[in-house]
């Protein structure tokens, strides 16, 4: 199978590139408009109503224009009302129509609204091993100011069937600790009194109503942004790094939690947990090991000894099953059950990768792995937030 990989590489600035991305944009609109308004839903029937009305209104040149039409019809798709297209859109490329590099990949050239210009370009280390990969349709970007070139390679790979001498590692995800795996590790567990600590300052800069107050609110938001971009990145390379090529990673089905509009899913909101999902899987993908979801009713509340399911099974933050009296983390008894679930819908093929219950618990990269069970709160993924964690 192939995984996209794609590669953010620096240009220069050049007005042809602000030139392009403008009229990019405003030539995209006009085509969703048309889209919209004339309920055109193929590719071939838009082209025929407004391909040379766009190269001539907006001097687009002919394969930028043939990428226009399929980004409108694919938004207009996608969208339950007219799209809205932003001021600094970014324009796509196919190679080697409209981009292309040299054979020592020092130098890019790329079609703009003023013709073929060529740009030196460093592709980052990390990235040169996919160079050999082929490039897909890629993008141009503007960025506070800054132009990038985001190259999208496709990497071959191959990713092993389970067997019996496969581990199974089950992630369970949630607000107090961001992932628990099954084999007794804690990754994020700072995240909560973080994300309280940011809402309590943005709840006082909102009580100023300034300009300023305003622009302030505005960049938190920015590097908040990052900053879960940045944390995702290290969990996701964590767990994978904890497996081998041929295992397999278990993550919870959360799309029926998100598209919930109860309040008592506002967890779910707290965080890009779906994010912290896609970034598992790109990188299990490259190193081979295969990503599976489940269903996650009830494993909060099933015992991972005995599998008995009560939700007096939980309480707070610890688990105490009524019927067998194992005890141990809620998520960790959560992520436990997770694995187990998947093998068990799959005859039992590998291995769970579970720890004897308190032996060598870990917080990857914190300090609070050693808490004691009553210290543990309420919230996981399955149930609501505590009024006082709603703050």
């Amino acid at each position: 199978m192939e995984q996209a990989v794609t590669a953010k590489v620096k240009l220069s600035n050049r007005k042809e590139l602000q030139q392009t991305i403008k009229v990019y944009s405003e030539a995209l609109q006009f085509c969703i408009d048309k889209a919209w308004e004339e309920d055109i839903k193929y590719r071939s029937n838009l082209h025929d109503e407004c391909y040379y009305e766009i190269r001539e209104k907006f001097d687009v040149p002919a394969q930028l224009t043939c990428n226009i039409l399929q980004h409108a019809i694919e938004a207009v798709k996608e969208s339950g009302s007219k799209p809205e297209v932003k001021e600094e859109y970014s324009p796509r490329y196919n190679f080697p129509r409209s981009a292309s590099v040299n054979k020592e990949w020092t130098e890019l050239s790329l079609l703009t609204m003023e013709g073929r210009i060529k740009l030196e370009i460093q592709v980052p280390e990390c990235y040169q091993k996919y160079l050999d990969c082929e490039v897909k349709e890629s993008t141009l970007l503007k960025k506070n100011g800054e132009f990038y070139f985001c190259f999208v390679f496709a990497k071959e790979v191959n990713i092993q069937s389970s067997c019996r001498d496969s581990r199974v590692l089950g992630v369970d995800l949630g607000v107090n600790k961001l992932a628990v795996t099954s084999d007794n590790q804690f990754y994020g567990t700072e995240i909560k009194e973080k994300r309280k600590e940011r809402d309590r300052k943005v709840a006082e800069i909102q009580s100023k109503v300034t300009h300023e107050a305003h622009n302030r609110i505005k960049e938190m938001g920015s590097r908040w942004k990052r900053f879960i971009d940045w944390k995702n990145h290290n969990i996701s390379r964590q767990i994978v790094d904890s497996v081998e090529k041929g295992d397999v990673i278990v993550l919870e089905n959360l799309k029926h939690i998100r598209e919930s509009n109860s309040s008592d899913t506002e967890w779910v909101h707290k965080w890009s947990f779906r994010d912290l999902q896609d970034k598992i899987e790109y990188k299990a993908n490259l190193k081979g090991v295969k990503v599976e979801y489940i269903d996650p009713q009830d494993t909060s509340n099933e015992c991972s000894e005995c599998s008995h399911i009560s939700e007096d099974n939980r309480k707070k933050g610890f688990f105490e099953c009524e019927n067998c009296g194992f005890s141990l983390d809620a998520d960790l008894n959560a992520s436990r059950n997770i694995a187990q679930r998947y093998m068990r819908n799959n005859g039992s093929a590998g291995s769970p990768v579970n720890l004897p219950n308190g032996e060598n618990l870990k917080d990857s990269g914190n300090d609070e792995s050693e808490r004691t069970p009553a210290s543990f709160e309420d919230e996981n993924t399955r149930k609501p937030l505590p009024p006082e964690a709603k703050a």
